[in-house]
């Protein structure tokens, strides 16, 4: 059990809030106490008490402070909420709040709304607080459309007018693309003869071949990667700033979307040494882009059980079936995109793994327990997805974990009724891209929230 606080409300992480009966007031004496405030219960027909008691992570008692305080004990801490909120610790079931950290505090930052000048002046910064010796700067975030909006002829070279010389490697607002300059572009070794990668395209300037500095989908695998490289101390200061964020919003416990080893790595040293003050669950990652074998589930059996501590699960695992329904159009879909010149006729996206590949590594993860979250983020990889899954249930039963397809905004009427016959939860991601006519009401109703993109 652990405890949260802010200058305005106390955040539990325990089970449940439950009411109990008055002879539970004598049995042993509640580990914890809160009294003297306004807490929240979640229950219709009680909503509001003054008081709560906690034993082993769960609420044993609630009610008056009269009622609550005969559950005190010699052993028993007593905190006087002075008139503050309590209520169960707020799970969030998808985020990369590691990469946020890390973001704030070892990357180049600039708002996702900043333009070409707001942009220049950033990286110019970046690259003058830097050390001599850094090579790379690591940053973002641009907008997803940037250069459907802003006229740049050649987005390498409008780098290398203000980094200096330091390669630079921006993520846009999906992390599914990259912008870089002509040094990192150098040091990953793409040139004018290296092929597009399958499941990703290189922006090419006006004579077809010299790169233009915009990577997509698995062609920025490499920067993504050189973006990922930190040390030991690094990361684990990413593990503190990562439990500020998110107990700071009341936060206790958190599901990361995909976990590369070395975050998984950090996480557990963390809270093996008794600092993690988040409930976390580590959804392990899988190769981005086309695979030729299926996963090695004994592989992630074995990283489970090493790295899977008191308050790190480690028994889920991450998957990407497409891109993004941005300007990249990666994403899949079942029937094709409007007309583009940029893209060839009946263009339907980006499709990474096959239905029979997709479905031996889905029953394979059920088999051995995990659950499996699905990046799917058009209405064609959601019905591949649901495929898989029905026939991983079809071959190991409904008994398994229940599966999440992530950013699943657009999906197939035929589809919604499947999510439910296969005990799959649809994982909705509406603040990242152009949502589905499904969620418009959604939208129109919370409107724009801060600096996120929301296509017109």
């Amino acid at each position: 059990m652990k405890v949260g606080l802010n200058r305005s409300a106390i955040f539990l992480a325990v089970s449940v809030f439950a009411l109990t009966s008055t002879a539970s007031a004598k049995q042993n004496p509640a580990d914890l106490i809160l009294h003297g405030g306004r807490i929240y219960t979640g229950d219709e027909k009680n909503p509001w008490v003054d008081a709560v008691a906690v034993s082993d992570g769960l609420v044993v008692a609630l009610g008056t402070d009269k009622k609550v305080m005969k559950r005190a004990g010699d052993d028993t801490k007593v905190v006087d909420l002075g008139g503050r909120m309590a209520m169960a610790g707020i799970v969030d079931a998808h985020s990369h709040p590691m990469s946020g950290a890390i973001k704030n505090l070892f990357e180049c930052n600039f708002p996702f709304s900043s333009g070409p000048d707001g942009i220049a002046a950033a990286v110019a910064a970046c690259v003058r607080n830097a050390d001599k010796d850094e090579v790379w700067i690591i940053g973002g975030q641009w907008d997803s459309n940037f250069f459907v909006n802003n006229k740049i002829g050649s987005p390498r070279k409008f780098l290398d007018k203000v980094s200096g010389d330091k390669a630079v490697a921006l993520a846009d607002d999906s992390g599914h693309n990259s912008w870089v300059n002509t040094k990192a572009l150098t040091l990953l070794d793409i040139g004018a003869k290296t092929p597009d990668t399958e499941g990703g395209r290189i922006g090419r300037e006006a004579d077809g071949k010299t790169p233009n500095g915009v990577l997509e989908e698995t062609a920025s695998q490499a920067a993504e990667t050189q973006a990922a490289i930190r040390p030991p101390a690094q990361l684990a200061a990413a593990v503190n700033e990562m439990e500020q964020l998110l107990n700071r919003f009341g936060i206790t416990g958190v599901k990361i979307a995909n976990t590369p080893d070395e975050h998984l790595i950090a996480l557990n040293a963390t809270d093996k040494d008794g600092g993690l003050t988040l409930h976390v669950t580590a959804s392990l990652g899988t190769k981005y882009g086309s695979r030729d074998k299926p996963l090695d589930i004994a592989a992630y059996v074995a990283k489970r059980d090493q790295y899977g501590s008191e308050n790190l699960n480690a028994n889920a695992v991450k998957m990407f079936l497409d891109g993004v329904p941005t300007a990249a159009r990666t994403a899949a879909m079942l029937a094709p995109y409007a007309a583009d010149p940029h893209f060839p006729e009946g263009y339907r996206g980006e499709m990474h793994l096959s239905e029979e590949m997709l479905a031996e590594d889905v029953a394979g993860l059920d088999a051995a327990g995990f659950a499996v979250k699905i990046h799917t983020a058009g209405d064609g990889s959601v019905r591949r997805a649901l495929n898989a899954i029905e026939k991983a249930r079809e071959a190991n039963g409904m008994g398994g974990k229940r599966h999440e397809l992530a950013h699943a905004g657009y999906v197939d009427p035929d589809d919604v009724p499947r999510f439910r016959a296969l005990n799959v939860a649809p994982d909705f991601s509406p603040y990242i891209w152009n949502p589905s006519p499904i969620i418009d009401s959604v939208v129109q109703a919370v409107g724009p929230r801060g600096e996120h993109y929301w296509p017109t």
